[in-house]
């Protein structure tokens, strides 16, 4: 048997009763016990198979970076960087 590890956070009142909510749905619909545990390892897993997919189509040499290079001399800071004005606070162009 493989070995397990145990995971354990809090949540908002308000969250943990969406969820319930959304269990007993669940319930009604599949006709069967959607257990929390059932829903989140499914969350997770969910996740890590987009991840891993989105990992494995990448191109190997595409830059990891999704931010488009922005044309500008080098010698100028780049548009999105924090400008100082006369008063000493910080303003960010846009």
């Amino acid at each position: 048997m493989a070995q397990t590890r145990t995971m354990a956070f809090q949540i908002s009142e308000d969250l943990f009763q969406r969820i319930k909510d959304y269990l007993a749905h669940e319930n009604e619909r599949q006709g069967r016990k959607v257990t929390q545990k059932e829903f989140v390892i499914g969350l997770i897993e969910d996740a890590l198979e987009r991840w891993e997919q989105e990992t494995a189509d990448a191109d190997p040499g595409a830059p990891t970076d999704t931010l488009d290079p922005i044309d500008e001399p080098a010698d100028s800071a780049p548009s999105w960087e924090a400008e100082e004005t006369e008063g000493g606070a910080k303003n960010v162009a846009e």
